[in-house]
């Protein structure tokens, strides 16, 4: 019996490149799937395009009232019935055998793979080999284990996937990005091993407006959700769950403005860092407090 294929696509404001994946989804050789979109646009703008696909697609459209990268995630999966869960964003464009290579590489290393990352291609270019740790490639494959990730599409036995706790849904809340690395982060702290098959590739389209745009967004913007993402995975990671102690501090210190490519940037770039890693380091504090106790243990962390 072949395995289940669940899909999952959270979408925000993707109106062309959304129809380009569900045809391509439409497409794929491998046929025992169905495909969940996880629609967060406010305006309610996507259920023409599931009706379109339909036909050719075991679809459904789940809504959300409030674009949250983690909550589409978590809903999604909850809402699935599938043995191997596909999350994939929805400016991605699989080949016609993503699905059944995928699939096929895990049901072959099944006593060691439960989570698989293909290789992201952008405009021609392989990225995301440098998380590649050294010397742990697969004996005779192209497998090799990662340190982190991200999960623009990423593969996971249902049950592994259970045993993550699922994604950190009030980190995107605050920070609006970073998710999938607090995610992998904790995979590691749990001794949970993910994988990357240099064989397995999958293309980004980078032009594609929409979704959360850190790309695309203006310097500053980015800049402060880049340090409202590490100011809470340390209080979430830290030495004292919920808090900052002096090494966080340091080291947060050194990741905002205690580094050459600030510090080149003259006085005035240095201060609107330091102010941006204060003000985040105020917030963060008034926003994990009431959810403390769910941050007590790593090992029992559990967003779903």
């Amino acid at each position: 019996m072949t395995p289940r294929l669940s899909i999952i696509i959270p979408t925000y404001r993707r109106n062309e490149s959304l129809p380009r994946l569900l045809q391509a989804l439409s497409g794929q050789t491998y046929d025992n799937i169905e495909v969940l979109v996880v629609d967060q646009n406010p305006d309610d703008s996507v259920p023409s395009w599931v009706t379109d696909f339909s036909a050719t697609l075991p679809l459904r459209r789940i809504h959300l009232t409030e674009p949250n990268a983690s909550t589409a995630r978590n809903t999604g999966f909850k809402a699935s019935t599938g043995d191997i869960i596909l999350f994939i964003d929805d400016d991605l464009i699989p080949s016609p055998d993503f699905c059944a290579s995928g699939l096929n590489l895990l049901q072959s290393h099944r006593h060691t793979v439960k989570c698989l990352c293909p290789v992201i291609v952008v405009d021609g270019k392989d990225t995301g080999q440098e998380h590649v740790i050294p010397g742990t490639q697969f004996k005779d494959t192209s497998l090799h284990r990662l340190k982190n990730s991200i999960t623009a599409a990423v593969f996971f036995e249902r049950e592994f996937f259970e045993q993550t706790g699922g994604f950190d849904e009030l980190l995107f809340q605050f920070a609006r990005t970073a998710e999938d690395q607090e995610l992998f982060l904790r995979m590691t702290a749990r001794g949970m091993t993910y994988w990357l098959d240099k064989s397995l590739r999958i293309d980004h389209d980078e032009t594609a407006s929409g979704g959360c745009e850190l790309r695309t967004d203006q310097y500053w913007n980015t800049r402060e959700r880049c340090i409202r993402s590490w100011v809470l995975r340390h209080r979430i990671h830290g030495g004292q769950r919920g808090h900052l102690n002096g090494h966080d501090l340091f080291v947060l210190s050194r990741s905002a403005f205690l580094n050459r490519g600030v510090l080149s940037r003259g006085v005035g770039t240095i201060f609107r860092n330091i102010r941006l890693l204060r003000k985040a380091v105020s917030e963060s504090r008034s926003v994990i407090a009431p959810h403390l106790e769910c941050y007590r243990s790593i090992e029992l962390i559990n967003h779903l």
